[in-house]
């Protein structure tokens, strides 16, 4: 109905159709809407760094798990090479293990690092957000 009314004010009444579109509660509105997608992305915005958190969180449990196994299987590198007759299999077994696990904990502190950025990039998002929702609100009361 609302467009049937549009096409009637486009085509025999186009300046009454300007006047509304440019008045002062069109202004208004348009800053209400602005007002509502700025709070919706302040949710999503949120939401998205609660869970990169959360990502965050459980990369940081492997890497702290990758670390104590590290630092086991190099305890128990050193007590095989203070031992007289080393067991080579035992020696060769360890010292892959521990590379293998130092390359796990530098790709987990890759991701830890871009996660943090990202977490970062995602709270200068909400300042700025937050920032703008006073000079909406002041838009919307003149």
């Amino acid at each position: 109905m609302r467009a049937l009314y549009n096409r009637f004010l486009f085509r025999f009444f186009p300046l009454r159709l300007v006047k509304r579109y440019t008045s002062k509660a069109a202004r208004r509105m348009y800053f209400i809407r602005e007002y509502e997608i700025a709070n919706n992305q302040i949710l999503k915005t949120e939401f998205h760094r609660k869970h990169r958190k959360v990502i965050r969180e459980d990369i940081r449990r492997e890497y702290d798990k990758g670390v104590e196994t590290r630092d086991a299987a190099q305890q128990r590198l050193n007590t095989e090479n203070q031992k007289e007759d080393k067991d080579k299999i035992v020696v060769e077994t360890l010292s892959k293990t521990i590379e293998t696990k130092n390359k796990e904990i530098s790709q987990f502190k890759e991701q830890i690092d871009q996660l943090d950025a990202e977490v970062n990039g995602y709270t200068e998002a909400l300042d700025s957000i937050h920032s703008i929702l006073p000079l909406l609100l002041e838009e919307i009361k003149q």
